[in-house]
């Protein structure tokens, strides 16, 4: 398993998600999932701004995620898509293994 799917587990398991993990065709990602889709290079960060501007200290993923979680489930967007077709083509293809 991924680093990411680790992550996107803890994320599920702080909102109290039973929803599966699933690869998609990345043609058939949907758009507001473009950030989510592999990227064909690495990338190399450094956190030093951070840390002398804003204070910034690493922390513990355990014991941040479910706070994160807990305040995006507390601050919705204020404008809520409610069309799911593309999402539902994407998992549709996952599910044909196509």
């Amino acid at each position: 398993m991924t680093g990411d799917a680790i992550v996107t587990l803890a994320i599920l398991a702080a909102a109290g998600s039973s929803a599966s993990l699933v690869t998609v065709p990345e043609d058939l990602v949907p758009p507001d999932l473009e950030d989510t889709r592999s990227i064909a290079q690495h990338f190399l960060v450094d956190s030093r701004k951070a840390a002398t501007g804003l204070g910034w200290r690493p922390s513990d993923p355990a014991e941040t995620i479910p706070v994160s979680v807990r305040w995006h489930l507390e601050n919705p967007p204020p404008e809520v898509d409610e069309d799911f077709s593309s999402d539902d083509r994407a998992l549709a293809a996952a599910d044909s293994g196509s």
